[in-house]
């Protein structure tokens, strides 16, 4: 074996210069340094310190900021002019596979085993081969998580802003989707006790005399079987009236009687 030993004092730096001139600071336009003060290792680039590995092995990319940085942690910081800093760029150069897919992972180890396990995964692909067409070139994010040592997509979101929680795409045209296959999908809680809608829902369509519909019902068959339909100045509570939907049809002997204690009105809301 072989080598280059720089030795110094434990309070002195031992330095390794690219220059391109015999004075100023191109003597240094690029280095390799050790700080044996502080245990850490420099590299500049532009006659500027660009990387540094300090003694608990954090690696600081254009910073010496070590905030919310872990021993053995990164930290990279990028500017730029519009607001709009390219921090990390991740790429797969696969060409001719519509399948191609770029993945930041994410591992932990087990206690005791000494084995280190996926524990969730975020990946961007290909929705389909892209070629030279503008309309083939989309891609899709999806999220995973581990559960029972086996990794799984959780979430996604698709080339055309629709969102799915357990499900790959919309089940019925949707642009939001939660699916599951037991429990309840939704708790919705506002932990306040001011007087703020929990939910709030609006169709721009609902104006004038103009009904649309709020919420569906379906069935299993995904038909619709109520609604919740308004206007500008009324709510529509629907169900279906439809005969295939019923049984045990018993004719009613006391039909008028029934009638009779109704108490109709006509009336006009306000803002009509």
């Amino acid at each position: 074996n072989t080598g280059i030993t720089i030795r110094s004092t434990d309070s002195s730096n031992c330095s390794l210069f690219f220059s391109d001139a015999i004075s100023g600071a191109s003597e240094y336009a690029g280095y390799v340094q050790y700080m044996h003060s502080n245990d850490s290792l420099k590299f500049g680039t532009g006659t500027s310190e660009r990387l540094v590995i300090d003694s608990t092995g954090r690696l600081l990319a254009n910073t010496t900021n070590t905030n919310d940085v872990t021993a053995g942690g990164m930290k990279i910081q990028s500017a730029a002019t519009d607001g709009v800093a390219t921090v990390l760029n991740l790429r797969n150069p696969q060409l001719a596979n519509g399948n191609a897919a770029t993945r930041i992972m994410f591992n932990m180890d087990r206690t005791g085993g000494g084995i280190h396990f996926q524990a969730g995964a975020i990946t961007v692909h290909k929705q389909q081969e892209w070629t030279s067409t503008p309309g083939t070139v989309d891609s899709y994010m999806t999220f995973s998580t581990i559960l029972s040592e086996s990794m799984t997509e959780k979430m996604r979101i698709q080339s055309d802003c629709c969102i799915s929680f357990g499900a790959t795409g919309a089940v019925n045209a949707e642009k939001f989707t939660f699916q599951g296959t037991n429990g309840q999908l939704m708790y919705i809680d506002h932990s306040g006790t001011d007087d703020h809608s929990v939910v709030q829902i609006r169709h721009r369509g609902a104006a004038g005399s103009t009904y649309r519909t709020q919420i569906s019902f379906l069935d299993d068959n995904a038909d619709q079987v109520g609604s919740i339909k308004s206007h500008a100045s009324a709510t529509q509570y629907n169900t279906s009236s439809d005969y295939r939907l019923k049984e045990n049809e018993v004719s009613i002997t006391d039909g008028i009687t029934r009638l009779k204690t109704l108490k109709p009105y006509r009336f006009n809301f306000k803002k009509d």
